[in-house]
């Protein structure tokens, strides 16, 4: 349970910084949408084989659009810099800064490949420290770590066997949907969901606050 004097009025409430109140839902909501516009637009010019095709896809080869990745992974970060500034535990600022960290290192891998690993693991590390400061830290709703835990665990499946999660496919509306689309579909609704949480506990936080001066 948060202790008292920093329960989620007093952080999410009057005490947090508007703009962080403001951008950093919104900021996380619009990263994770990009992030899977992205990957699908990457992956139309990539190929259905793992052969890339460098296709044309709206003017940008996929390679293109992947060194495009620093944009949502900017977004999210700068949600991330306003959830640590929301709630400054060291716990929730831990999971932030690795997360953030994860995020510049797998932008790079863009441009030096050796670093994807690195970069997926840092990830994968955010991830995890996130879920577990929203679950003790009690200040966003607990459904706000859910799609975080399942994105870590499907990594995990990933890295233990990635030819399985590459070969897996099922076909949605005439279209193959492949193992590593799943994946991206799972971090990116990581990211939006954190983003309503984050939302939905300041709007809960500035209700009770009202309601507070109001008596």
């Amino acid at each position: 349970m948060a202790r008292t004097g920093t329960g989620p009025d007093t952080l999410l409430g009057n005490r947090a910084p508007t703009i962080a109140r403001r951008v950093g839902p919104a900021a996380l909501v619009v990263g994770g949408v990009l992030s899977f516009a992205g990957h699908v637009l990457y992956e139309i010019g990539h190929g259905p084989t793992v052969v890339n095709e460098h296709g044309v896809v709206l003017g940008l080869t996929n390679d293109q659009w992947s060194y495009l990745d620093v944009v949502w992974m900017t977004s999210i970060a700068v949600g991330l810099h306003a959830l640590s500034a929301l709630d400054p535990h060291p716990s929730v600022r831990r999971a932030t800064r690795v997360t953030t960290v994860g995020l510049a290192v797998r932008a790079l891998a863009n441009v030096v490949f050796l670093l994807y690993v690195p970069g997926e693991l840092l990830l994968m590390a955010g991830r995890s420290l996130l879920a577990i400061a929203i679950l003790r830290r009690q200040i966003l709703p607990a459904w706000s770590a859910v799609p975080l835990i399942v994105t870590v665990l499907g990594w995990v499946i990933f890295a233990a066997d990635p030819d399985a999660v590459y070969d897996a496919s099922v076909s949605l509306a005439g279209a193959t949907v492949r193992g590593n689309d799943l994946l991206a579909l799972s971090s990116a609704t990581a990211w939006v969901v954190l983003g309503a949480g984050l939302a939905s506990a300041t709007n809960r936080a500035d209700a009770r606050r009202c309601e507070s001066a109001r008596n």
